[in-house]
């Protein structure tokens, strides 16, 4: 994919993200809605049902996703791992109503949905920050508000109440060039938690840290975002971070992607660093591996 192409995404998935307004096998056997114990049917947070994409390159179509299928229910953490330029992150700019699938259907909360009405029904958060270098953290937190058309005052006092709640308001008035990777990503998170968007796309946004930053943001991300607040879908390489995290991973093939496995991730919550070390945690990181080396020789 050129560089050009794969830029404008990103910033079109800022502004989108900022303003609402503008706003396996397995799986495919699942029922379009899920059914809880007690309760009238609740349909998934977000389900795709047999979506398709491609994208041009040097003028030739090339097949991105082909008939994916998945459901994420709400308040549910899911993680997708594969290979790298599998599709992953085309996956959540479909979801997010960047692209319009060629084939198949996106449902949000039950409703299927055209791409130019997914708009602003989710908060993307990617790899890159994209903090403004001449505003500071408050600032750059408040963008979220600003674009939705809250007054600045305003929109920076209720950003100052967000960093003190994520124990951030000390680096306030510090700006970008001043904080490390892992503090500028916590302020992209904050920026994209006040937008209250209740889906939360996250692709792959501790990849550029080092391990030991990355492993910090886990601890946080976990602290800051009990499990059921939110539904999220996180896009990621490192199996080992969705074991952490995620409620359940799927499993994708090469491209073009589609879902080849499914687990379920049944480690109590908080998961800390020292899990990664437990005989449970090694065997399912290894059942992980397996399923994605089969993927990639298939």
């Amino acid at each position: 994919m050129s560089h050009c192409h794969a830029t404008l995404p990103s910033l079109v998935g800022l502004l989108f993200s900022l303003h609402p307004q503008l706003s396996t096998p397995l799986l495919a056997c699942l029922p379009a809605r899920l059914h809880t114990s007690g309760m009238s049917d609740v349909p998934p947070a977000i389900e795709l049902r047999d979506v398709s994409a491609t994208y041009v390159e040097r003028g030739r179509r090339l097949p991105v996703l082909e008939r994916i299928s998945l459901a994420v229910a709400p308040g549910e953490f899911v993680a997708i791992v594969g290979p790298s330029g599998s599709g992953k992150s085309t996956l959540l700019d479909v979801i997010a109503g960047l692209i319009e699938p060629d084939a198949g259907s996106v449902a949000i909360n039950g409703a299927d949905l055209p791409a130019a009405s997914r708009l602003g029904r989710s908060a993307y958060l990617r790899q890159r920050d994209l903090l403004m270098p001449w505003r500071n953290v408050q600032a750059n937190a408040a963008v979220a508000l600003e674009a939705h058309g809250v007054p600045r005052r305003e929109a920076r006092s209720r950003a100052l109440d967000r960093l003190r709640e994520f124990e951030l308001d000390g680096f306030a008035h510090a700006y970008p060039a001043q904080l490390s990777g892992g503090m500028r990503q916590r302020v992209a998170f904050v920026r994209t938690m006040l937008t209250d968007a209740p889906i939360l796309l996250l692709d792959e946004p501790f990849a550029a840290l080092d391990a030991l930053t990355r492993s910090d943001l886990h601890r946080w991300l976990q602290d800051v975002l009990p499990g059921g607040q939110r539904t999220v879908l996180l896009v990621t390489h490192d199996v080992e971070e969705a074991l952490l995290l995620a409620d359940r991973v799927l499993v994708v093939s090469p491209r073009p992607a589609q879902v080849v496995a499914e687990e379920r991730i049944a480690f109590t919550r908080p998961r800390r660093r020292s899990l990664t070390l437990a005989p449970e945690f090694l065997a399912a990181k290894a059942h992980l591996l397996i399923h994605l080396g089969s993927a990639a020789s298939a």
